[in-house]
């Protein structure tokens, strides 16, 4: 229900638009107070609704982009005979797995180092004769 903005009342009705004021409010609609006969302007019915169906679209658009991603990363990731996921039984290699997660480790830790020791040389004691 729409409001007066000045004497608050529901007493109201839809107001014709002046050519000049047209242009000048595209989203708002023109309202009278029949109470206090003051024209306000109020954003219209038409402009709520393409939102609300804009808004719609983009998120039907975000999802129809995103859900082959997804559907992809959750079948890989619950398949058990999936090629990326290795294959353990009850004890069956996880020696070799954990050796092999061991291995990444100090492997990734090692490339860290040398990059660090290639953008920070490290710093030679000054020896001082007393």
């Amino acid at each position: 229900m729409r409001r007066c903005t000045v004497c608050h009342s529901t007493n109201v009705r839809r107001s014709g638009a002046h050519p000049a004021e047209a242009s000048q409010h595209p989203f708002r609609s023109p309202y009278r107070c029949l109470d206090c006969d003051m024209r306000f302007w109020v954003v219209s019915r038409r402009t709520r609704v393409g939102a609300a169906a804009g808004g719609a679209l983009a998120l039907a658009l975000v999802l129809a982009m995103a859900l082959p991603s997804l559907t992809r990363l959750s079948s890989a990731q619950f398949n058990p005979r999936s090629s990326t996921a290795p294959e353990l039984g009850p004890n069956a290699g996880t020696e070799s797995v954990t050796q092999q997660t061991v291995d990444d480790i100090l492997r990734a830790q090692s490339d860290v180092l040398t990059r660090q020791s290639a953008v920070n040389p490290p710093v030679e004691p000054a020896t001082g004769s007393r």
